[in-house]
Parts: C-alpha cells; structure tokens; sequence
C-alpha cells in the first residue's frame, strides 16, 4: 500500500463505468459511479476497495475501454470511463490516509490491449481502499466515510467533464 504523499501515485485514475445511471446528463456522475466493493475477508488486510486504473498514459484508458467480461465478452464497462485527476482528490483524501482510514495500492501488470494480437503493455492498475471494522458501533461510521470518499470523486470528476463514452470511444 502506498500513502499517497509519497508522490508514488500518476496524475490520476481512470474508473470504468457500467451502469448508465450514475452519469446524469452530460456531465454530472454520481456518487454511485464511485462505489466500494463489500468487504471481502480473503484480502486479509481488512480493506474494502474500489478498483482503478491508475492513468500512466493513453494505453491505460484503452486497456480498460477495451476490457471484456469473460463468459459473455461484451465490454466490462459499457458505459464509458471516468477520469479523475489527483489534484482534485489528494487533498481530502489525505486526511483520511494520515488517519490509517484510506490507503491506495498499486500494482504493475502486463496485458495484450485486444485479443493477444497488440505487443503486451505495463499498466498500474491499483485500489482505493477503505479500512474495514468489524465492530458494530463503527459499521455506521464506515457506511458515511465510503459515502464521503464517494461524493467527493463524483464533485471532483464532474468537476472536471472527464468522462470519455463508450459510443464516442474511437480507439476499439
């Protein structure tokens, strides 16, 4: 896990987008296009996380425009993508890091852009993470700090209009 003061992070993430309700209009993302998956004890870390894809370059938008759910193959992310700029998140985050309540993690992996056929490219793909607890009387208090953290890269992202649409996508 890295704490995003070490300067270790992109200028951004992009986060893949498949329910077409959490983008209102042209512009306005919701919240819910910033969800924390349940908690999943396997991590054994105790973090629940939201999936990114750290922005190092045009190949990371088009690996996760390109990325396709295995039994059926259609995209992963029929929507579109989001891209949020660490400039406008790092500030409020990082009071929830310095309180061990938020981390980042990041990781490289190789991956063909389509169908084996493109050379392998080196991506970051990473998480946001969000500390678990498991006492009751803090169940509340995680259920509000998702909700924030979710908010503010929904502001920060509609701030901004980075939101590149599946339909107008032309890099396939």
């Amino acid at each position: 896990m890295l704490d995003i003061e070490e300067n270790a992070l992109p200028d951004g993430f992009w986060r893949g987008v498949s329910d077409p309700n959490v983008i209102q209009g042209r512009y306005y993302i919701s919240a819910g296009a910033f969800k924390f998956d349940a908690y999943d004890s396997s991590r054994g870390d105790g973090f629940c996380e939201m999936s990114v894809n750290w922005d190092d370059g045009e190949d990371a938008l088009h690996f996760l425009m390109n990325q396709r759910k295995e039994k059926s193959n259609e995209p992963q992310f029929k929507v579109g993508a989001i891209k949020v700029l660490r400039s406008s998140y790092e500030g409020f985050l990082a009071t929830y890091i310095n309180e061990g309540k938020l981390s980042c993690e990041r990781r490289r992996i190789s991956a063909f852009l389509i169908d084996n056929e493109d050379p392998v490219i080196y991506l970051h793909h990473g998480n946001i993470l969000v500390k678990h607890s498991s006492d009751e009387s803090q169940d509340m208090e995680l259920k509000v700090l998702k909700l924030q953290v979710g908010n503010a890269l929904a502001a920060a992202a509609t701030q901004l209009s980075q939101i590149v649409f599946r339909n107008e996508y032309n890099k396939e």
